[in-house]
């Protein structure tokens, strides 16, 4: 778990190419097995999980990142922290 935040943080915030020697160099900046990394990437159960997202995006019409499905709300793009604690606030309150 802290391995995940800590990749995704660092990948949100990278400029520049996202490419093996990168993950690699992370791999080790993080103290994990990039053979081991890779080879989970590129297995069909990894295979199998994108896939299906990639079909729910679709049915949802979702064509960009970020976007969010919260209950019956769908939002599309950056939001602020602040406007996303609103947002589910909103959704929490309508749910009471």
């Amino acid at each position: 778990d802290d391995a995940y935040k800590t990749v995704h943080d660092k990948l949100m915030v990278h400029r520049g190419d996202i490419n093996e020697g990168y993950l690699a160099r992370l791999s080790r900046e993080i103290g994990v097995d990039h053979g081991d990394v890779a080879d989970l990437m590129e297995s069909q159960e990894v295979m199998d999980v994108i896939a299906a997202n990639r079909q729910l995006a679709q049915k949802l019409a979702i064509q960009g990142t970020p976007s969010f499905v919260m209950g019956e709300n769908f939002v599309r793009g950056f939001v602020e922290l602040d406007q996303m604690r609103a947002i589910v606030e909103g959704i929490r309150n309508e749910q009471s």
